[in-house]
């Protein structure tokens, strides 16, 4: 029987200040984790580092169901007065 990771998402936004004059630097990445099949509650955490204002931003998380489910969606300080919205319009799939 395959066990299921129950995972909370951190949205965190981070201040990035490298970058040239003539282009933007805005990333969005999942940052690494790991556990064992028995965690449950195992935070993971998006990172923003971004040069542009942020007023909002949206992309879409793809999983696969079979090992891990999204118990909560929590936002970080940086983005703590954004309303936070997720949707999972297929399983495997959620909208942020």
């Amino acid at each position: 029987m395959k066990m299921r990771k129950s995972i909370r998402i951190f949205l965190t936004a981070l201040l990035g200040l490298s970058g040239t004059a003539f282009a933007q630097s805005n990333f969005l990445w999942v940052a690494d984790v790991t556990g064992n099949a028995a965690d449950v509650g195992l935070p993971v955490n998006i990172e923003l580092l971004n040069e542009d204002s942020l007023a909002g931003f949206q992309f879409t998380l793809q999983y696969n169901e079979a090992f891990i489910s999204i118990d909560a969606v929590v936002a970080g300080d940086r983005i703590a007065g954004l309303d936070v919205e997720y949707n999972s319009p297929v399983p495997g799939w959620m909208v942020m």
